[in-house]
């Protein structure tokens, strides 16, 4: 797994599109992602553990979906922010 701090730069944001793409899961900061090459979709899971559908396909304008989804996840701060130190 990709481990990647959020706020994420533009190289980072790329090695992410990079490993999604070949099946590789990554973290970015609280969020997960995890493509599923065989069901063309992408899972996330949220700081709170729960699976959501991410993106229902996996080429490049979903993986950038994907990444804006887990980036949009950071835009307010979550319980789980407050119970531990990430």
């Amino acid at each position: 797994m990709l481990r990647i701090h959020y706020p994420i730069t533009d190289s980072q944001r790329c090695e992410a599109r990079e490993a999604i793409a070949a099946g590789l899961a990554v973290r970015i900061g609280l969020v997960a992602l995890y493509p599923d090459l065989d069901l063309d979709v992408i899972w996330g899971v949220d700081p709170y553990g729960e699976d959501t559908l991410a993106a229902n396909e996996t080429d490049a304008p979903a993986i950038e979906s994907s990444i804006d989804w887990a980036e949009k996840l950071h835009e307010r701060e979550h319980l789980a922010e407050r119970s531990y130190d990430f």
